[in-house]
């Protein structure tokens, strides 16, 4: 201590308070405070006002598309891929339609840099698909492209 007999008081009766302030919460909140139960119907009726306001949105589903891979031997290698496009919003489906040309020349211009045993693996895919999204949305000027779903990926 401080050698001081009053500022020692102060101290110890400062620290006591604190002990016993923390005692009493933790005394309170286990024993004492009971929470209470969720009302069933409440939840019910809540759950199903939510599942009422929920619209899924629209995808925009691209047609096949067949990219030449670059390959080391003389077999001849490709990608046939199919995906649906999911935008931000669904007014944003209009505009991924507009240029679907765009999308169909990232698509071959991404997926034909890599090499198909890239391809093959899971990194790949999302490498492929993150490098697609990036692309497309620096393409038409504004973050459009949420998600990409391949329906058929495959490499031959």
């Amino acid at each position: 201590m401080t050698g001081k007999k009053m500022i020692d008081l102060i101290i110890l009766g400062v620290s006591l308070l604190a002990t016993l302030a923390a005692l009493g919460v933790i005394v309170y909140k286990t024993i004492i405070f009971k929470r209470p139960l969720p009302n069933s119907e409440a939840e019910k009726a809540k759950l199903l006002a939510s599942g009422q306001t929920f619209k899924p949105i629209n995808s925009y589903k691209m047609k096949r598309v067949i990219v030449n891979l670059p390959s080391r031997s003389k077999k001849l290698r490709f990608l046939e891929i199919t995906t649906e496009i999911v935008p931000f919003k669904d007014d944003q489906v209009a505009e991924i339609e507009k240029n679907k040309h765009i999308v169909r020349d990232t698509f071959l211009d991404i997926a034909g840099e890599m090499s198909p045993e890239e391809l093959n693996s899971l990194t790949g895919k999302l490498l492929l698909e993150s490098r697609i999204k990036n692309r497309l949305n620096k393409e038409m000027g504004s973050k459009i492209i949420q998600e990409l779903y391949f329906t058929k990926f495959v490499v031959q």
